[in-house]
């Protein structure tokens, strides 16, 4: 039994002393929110307003919603938008998933 206890402690502390790191950024606001081209997020983004536009490089997931959103730059991971009018034509490295009033898939290259 102290054999178990004495690991468990050992992994714990080994886990707590371990560097690491969030990549998620968490944006919402009453305010139109834009990414702009030469922006890059690290990690997946999770953003919302009444206006949505990410012109810059996501290096993760993208979930959006908004009145409006608009994807022109490029998102390496999945896209996640939900909005009265979405539109799609960045580049997207995996899949798309999207809802909304009015979508447009306009020029995008989409996964593989």
């Amino acid at each position: 039994m102290r054999k178990i206890i004495s690991v468990t402690i050992l992994f714990l502390a080994g886990f707590l002393l371990l560097p690491s790191r969030v990549f998620a950024r968490v944006i919402s606001s009453e305010q139109p929110l834009t990414i702009g081209a030469e922006e890059t997020v690290e990690g997946d983004l999770y953003i919302a307003g009444p206006q949505v536009t990410v012109e810059g490089t996501v290096q993760g997931d993208l979930y959006a919603a908004g009145g409006s959103v608009s994807v022109t730059g490029n998102v390496e991971g999945d896209v996640f938008a939900a909005g009265g009018n979405v539109k799609i034509s960045g580049v997207v490295g995996q899949d798309v998933r999207v809802g909304g009033g009015m979508v447009t898939v306009d020029g995008a290259e989409i996964g593989d």
